[in-house]
């Protein structure tokens, strides 16, 4: 978000997507990103500002970042935007004999042996986590995500919107999931993204916290009982301050009361922006609902603790929309009653759905309908793979993956 200028509820939207630059014939990453920058505009910078897309670096030097360059009034169409700058990119990349791949993980690296840290700006920033957590791991740099960053005017706004978030975020896996392929075989969870994500800085556990922030009513509040132990937890290994505790905060969601955002940071990225929009368009209008009250006062969304949305979340990590619910009490938010049996995410997903399908323009309603009739992207993934997990099938599929891409289509069917 612009720092210049604060927004209230749902004024604007800031997106950003991430993607692996691969070599185009091996399929395998490359540490192309500065190569990239460098043919955009002549330097290697950390941003390339392409009007109203800046292309970004990360921790990682194969993975571009893809974000709108000043918030956007809507999410609507923008998907269009964005596949507008993947093909500049892919012209750019086409010379350095490499392309994008989508999806949160790389289905064959191993990031033992083929991790690259970004080496231009920003680089002590980076070489300092590398020293500290060791970053040649999933978690670090086999990671692509979408996130989704949402303004607040003030602390009463603040404590709609983080209130709504912390109940939502338990579901975004079963929607978001890519990644059930780690190294060459079929992860436990399918998303693996995530469940490195939530290991990746156990030594510094202040950082991740419980993953699904903590109920907060105020700034102050947020400072006193997050930032400021992040800080103190930190400072032994970074005595000279290079580290900004918002950068450090890694919980599912984080306040960034420098830009008057809140920034959700556990989807998965899709097989397309086409994609990606959609599902950022349904939790928006999710949110707004839970913020307006719609199904529950804000005092019942705030009586479910982080425990018992973590455990949720464990849940949708591994078994996607198919994660059994607990009980009733998070339905319950979202003004739903279910008894007598277990449900799956996915029937919550569905009727939560139906209730404010009105609000979505058509294609996404499409997209929406299309992933809970026929899984998420991990689920569809793995059937396409078949238990097959050859290094030929494995590229088939990363091909596939990447026309996904090229032509901002969902991956369909399973065959070959």
């Amino acid at each position: 978000m612009n720092t210049r200028q604060r927004w209230g509820l749902f004024e604007v939207f800031g997106i950003e997507l991430e993607y692996m630059v691969v070599d185009r014939k091996t399929l395998q990453v490359v540490p192309k990103v500065d190569a990239l920058f460098h043919a955009a505009g002549g330097e290697y910078l950390s941003d390339v500002e392409r009007g109203d897309i800046t292309w970004s670096n990360e921790l990682s030097a194969h993975v571009v970042e893809l974000k709108t360059t000043v918030p956007v009034s809507t999410l609507i169409s923008l998907h269009d935007v964005f596949h507008r700058h993947i093909h500049q990119i892919l012209g750019l990349l086409q010379p350095l004999g490499a392309t994008l791949m989508p999806t949160a993980a790389h289905m064959e690296m191993n990031p033992q042996f083929e991790s690259s840290l970004w080496k231009h700006d920003s680089h002590d920033i980076y070489a300092l986590y590398d020293r500290f957590f060791g970053c040649k791991g999933h978690g670090w740099f086999n990671v692509q995500s979408v996130h989704l960053n949402l303004p607040f005017a003030d602390d009463t706004q603040f404590r709609r919107l983080h209130s709504a978030i912390r109940v939502l975020l338990p579901l975004i896996p079963a929607l978001c999931a890519s990644s059930p392929v780690l190294e060459g075989n079929a992860g436990e969870s399918l998303d693996m993204r995530l469940k490195w994500y939530l290991e990746h800085q156990k030594a510094v556990p202040e950082l991740l916290g419980p993953a699904i922030p903590e109920v907060m009513h105020s700034e102050a509040e947020y400072v006193s009982r997050i930032l400021n132990p992040i800080a103190r937890a930190f400072k032994p290994h970074d005595p000279v301050g290079i580290m900004d505790p918002f950068f450090l905060n890694s919980r599912g969601a984080i306040a960034r009361f420098d830009r008057g955002a809140i920034e959700i940071r556990l989807a998965d990225i899709q097989e397309c922006p086409l994609a990606d929009l959609s599902i950022m368009c349904f939790l928006v209008e999710v949110i707004k609902g839970l913020v307006a009250e719609d199904w529950s006062d804000i005092e019942t969304q705030e009586s479910l603790n982080e425990g018992y949305l973590y455990d949720i979340l464990l849940r949708t990590i591994k078994d996607g929309e198919l994660a059994v619910l607990p009980d009733g009490r998070l339905p319950a938010v979202f003004g739903i009653k279910y008894t007598g049996q277990s449900h799956y995410v996915k029937d919550l997903l569905a009727d939560i759905f139906m209730a404010i399908r009105w609000r979505l323009d058509s294609v996404t309603q499409d997209v929406i309908d299309y992933i809970l009739m026929s899984g998420t992207l991990a689920r569809r993934m793995m059937k396409f793979l078949n238990s097959d997990y050859s290094v030929d099938n494995l590229r088939a599929l990363e091909a596939r993956l990447i026309d996904c891409l090229h032509d901002n289509r969902l991956l369909m069917g399973t065959g070959r």
